[in-house]
């Protein structure tokens, strides 16, 4: 899959601002709903390991799906629900349907996931990341997360035994980033300009991961990206790498106690893969199906 991260160049355009449709009750369209919330959101980019990892962090603590966002930034699609089995209709049970931006809030732990399934359009990632920022902000969410990847061949062999997490935080992230789970970003690995013959580049000024950060920026809010260096392929050892060290940071308490610090001081658990998964690359399909 080709990394769909950096935005092609394009005419300025206005865009329609991004809304939020709440499907269930404890979510309204009142300002600063979400107050205090830590916000992950992946980025599409190679291997889909943000967008794997948010999945596999929904299946397992049974995070409830509170609304969606209508934008035209982002392409339409639409799926048979993520984390229901498959053919519930012919058990005489409801299924639900998947769509491009969806929201599924912890109450108890104060956590939002957005769960992104297409990427964004042609010369709107810089506007779909000041309209997502501008939503959290007005939300009330406290920091974001972003969710990314990198090829792995990208990284210097000196860096190869470093673990394949780095992180890059805003000015306004006052967290320290614990070395026993990921490292800050090298400098060798980014680039000041960026264009389509850039190579060897981890971190790009365009592509959405940096635009997401600089948009936290400029609005105030603390912000950390992610990044899990991997191939192409079934990325679901990927995934769980990243869920993992969120969990031993403290970043998402999946047992609901031990807010905060790092270390194995926070509860092991038993990662529950989505529905989904089932279908994915290395499994037979199901035979119903046809």
């Amino acid at each position: 899959m080709e990394d769909l991260s950096v935005a092609d160049a394009a005419p300025a355009r206005a865009w329609a601002p991004l809304k939020f449709v709440a499907v269930e009750a404890s979510a309204s369209a009142e300002p600063a709903q979400f107050a205090g919330a830590t916000l992950l959101l992946p980025a599409v980019t190679i291997g889909n390991v943000g967008q794997l990892t948010v999945d596999l962090i929904v299946a397992t603590l049974g995070v409830p799906r509170v609304g969606y966002f209508d934008t035209e930034l982002v392409l339409p699609i639409a799926g048979h629900g993520a984390f229901s089995p498959p053919f519930r209709a012919s058990q005489g049970l409801a299924g639900a349907l998947s769509l491009p931006l969806e929201l599924f809030h912890d109450e108890r732990r104060n956590l939002l996931l957005v769960q992104q399934r297409s990427p964004v359009v042609a010369g709107g990632q810089a506007a779909w990341a000041d309209a997502l920022v501008a939503w959290a902000k007005e939300a009330g969410a406290a920091r974001l997360l972003v969710l990314g990847s990198a090829p792995a061949h990208h990284r210097r062999d000196a860096q190869i035994q470093d673990g394949m997490l780095r992180a890059v935080p805003n000015t306004c992230w006052t967290e320290a980033l614990d070395p026993r789970l990921c490292l800050a970003l090298e400098e060798e690995l980014r680039v000041a300009t960026d264009s389509r013959g850039s190579t060897g580049a981890a971190w790009r000024p365009r592509a959405s991961s940096a635009l997401l950060v600089g948009a936290c920026q400029a609005a105030a809010l603390p912000c950390l990206a992610l990044i899990h260096f991997c191939a192409e392929g079934n990325n679901a050892a990927d995934a769980l790498h990243m869920a993992e060290a969120l969990r031993r940071s403290g970043t998402i308490a999946v047992s609901g106690e031990g807010e905060g610090g790092a270390g194995e001081e926070h509860p092991p658990i038993q990662w529950v893969s989505p529905e989904c998964w089932a279908q994915m690359e290395g499994s037979r399909p199901d035979g119903s199906i046809y």
